[in-house]
């Protein structure tokens, strides 16, 4: 019964996203990325995985939810007077700015190889970088890796590259845009040194929304379906899980068939085990949530000012979701929706998730009506990257996430500057 109205709900918001909102609205990407999710998934592994359904019907409504706070965001910006700025963009500075924000990347690639006991000549043996990897997996996952004010900082231009390199790609030309790409060098890099398969998965999902936001602020034209197009995005698609699976193989320590068949299922863990654990636990806990008011969702800021310690992987409680042909799997990976729904209560999560969808309509339509555009280009990326990233946690559980996203408003600031301003 349950399951037949979550498919309901999601067909209904799957299609009112295309329908209502345009390929730059976020609400059509928070709609399909957990519609899809909550009809496939459990279409496809329903015999190898458990479901209460219950939670499932939740995050069908917060699509629906979402949606209807986007157009409310929407209405709610028709009303405002508007100030229109136009912009000039400085294609050397901003080119600068980028090349600068490599260079402090690369640092912490070299940094994370040296805390974990190896140097740059010897990963240039496969035995090693094999090593170096299994190394750095164990040390990070027993809090064993040494942590300094360097390396905190320059994590944070990790993830501010890639997003600045994908929102320069729609404005810059010729060769320069090859700078674009060579931007997510730094997080492959810690990729197959160190293991670390979510930072890279981070990375391009920043690249791809910078691209996403400049696009639709800047050059409106960009995105054009081809045949070249179409290749470049398999190509990407191929190298990208390519590039996934290496690390796991490399996080081993061996590489060998074994090896290969035992991370299939580890594959099938991370790419899935998000939902039927999440589900799990909306139906054994909802009745007993005690609200702590956003501490959790905003684990980056209440762990910064003390109020709140932010352990390694947030939850430390495993759910176990698997059976017959994937009997074991298990996950601490719950989604975004444990952490406001731990921090707000049942009715306080939705509302919370109207809000961000009304966040982002209304920032959507001031980017649309060129108002103070820098500012709502930085919101709906971070709006962007908080349902790229919905499915692991919070984004606003980590403090690098959200320096990084403050740091993209200070690049936007000093890559433009304002011509004129006009009143409507």
């Amino acid at each position: 019964m349950f399951i037949i109205l979550a498919y309901f709900f999601s067909f209904i918001a799957i299609f009112l996203a295309i329908k209502l909102h345009n390929k730059y609205d976020p609400a059509r990407y928070f709609s399909i990325f957990w519609g899809v999710q909550v009809i496939f998934i459990p279409a496809f592994f329903h015999d190898n995985f458990l479901f209460s359904t219950y939670g499932l019907v939740y995050i069908s409504i917060a699509c629906l939810i979402f949606s209807t706070g986007t157009l409310s965001g929407r209405l709610l910006g028709v009303y405002f007077p508007s100030r229109i700025h136009s912009y000039a963009f400085h294609h050397k500075r901003a080119l600068f700015f980028l090349k600068v924000c490599i260079g402090i990347s690369l640092i912490n690639v070299v940094q994370g190889i040296y805390a974990n006991g190896f140097n740059i000549l010897q990963i240039l043996s496969f035995k090693i970088l094999l090593e170096l990897n299994n190394v750095a997996a164990v040390n990070r996952y027993t809090n064993n890796t040494p942590s300094n004010i360097i390396s905190q900082l320059t994590l944070i231009f990790v993830y501010l590259t890639p997003l600045y390199g994908g929102y320069l790609l729609p404005l810059l030309s010729g060769k320069t845009k090859y700078w674009c790409y060579l931007s997510i060098i730094p997080a492959l890099l810690i990729t197959l040194t160190q293991a670390v398969k979510l930072g890279f998965i981070t990375s391009v999902a920043l690249w791809c929304i910078g691209v996403l936001v400049s696009a639709y602020a800047n050059n409106n034209t960009f995105f054009k379906i081809r045949m070249a197009t179409i290749l470049k995005v398999s190509l990407f698609s191929i190298s990208f899980f390519t590039i996934l699976f290496l690390s796991m193989v490399f996080r081993t320590g061996k590489f060998d068939l074994a090896t290969i068949h035992a991370i299939s299922g580890k594959f099938i863990n991370y790419a899935f085990g998000h939902l039927p654990a999440f589900d799990i636990w909306f139906s054994n806990n909802i009745g007993d949530i005690k609200p702590t008011g956003g501490v959790k969702t905003f684990y980056g800021i209440s762990n910064y000012l003390g109020l709140a310690e932010r352990k390694q992987g947030v939850f430390s409680e495993f759910s176990q979701y698997g059976k017959n042909n994937y009997s074991g799997l298990s996950t601490n990976v719950y989604t975004m929706f444990r952490f406001i729904l731990e921090d707000f209560g049942f009715l306080g999560s939705l509302l919370m998730i109207f809000l961000s969808g009304t966040i982002s309509g209304y920032s959507w339509l001031m980017v649309k009506k060129q108002t103070n555009i820098l500012l709502f280009q930085t919101i709906l990326i971070a709006m962007l990257f908080f349902i790229s990233w919905s499915f692991v946690a919070s984004v606003w559980a980590y403090t690098s996430y959200i320096a990084m996203i403050v740091l993209m408003y200070f690049l936007l600031l000093f890559s433009f500057s304002i011509l004129k301003t006009e009143t409507i």
